[in-house]
């Protein structure tokens, strides 16, 4: 069952959201990902998944940026690329699966790097 993700601070929020994703339906997904890739009908079914989920990223880094958030000279379209790169299934796997890290200790890094890539320090 899905559950809201808590976050213990709103620069969280996207990486902890993808992680309980990951974390409850990650096996689907990776299914999904494979068997699209013979299937002509879960082609767009993953196609469409993936651009919403960079379409989330977009509206992510739009937020950050007209709050003042976003790091200086990073352009948007550059941070939200980022931010749909590091939270993807692929990259979630690789840290959990390939890895072998819990998903506590991959959330942890891909926060804090992501925080330093795309965000202004103040």
């Amino acid at each position: 069952m899905w559950q809201r993700p808590s976050a213990t601070s709103p620069r969280r929020a996207e990486v902890r959201l993808t992680r309980v994703l990951q974390q409850q339906c990650g096996d689907i997904i990776g299914a999904l990902l494979t068997a699209a890739a013979v299937e002509p009908g879960l082609e767009q079914a993953v196609a469409e998944g993936q651009r919403r989920h960079r379409d989330g990223a977009s509206v992510t880094i739009k937020r950050i940026s007209e709050l003042g958030g976003l790091r200086e000279g990073l352009p948007a379209a550059r941070a939200a690329a980022l931010l749909s790169a590091a939270t993807s299934h692929h990259a979630w796997s690789e840290l959990v699966d390939a890895s072998n890290l819990s998903w506590s200790q991959a959330e942890q890094p891909l926060s804090d790097a992501l925080a330093r890539a795309i965000l202004e320090r103040h």
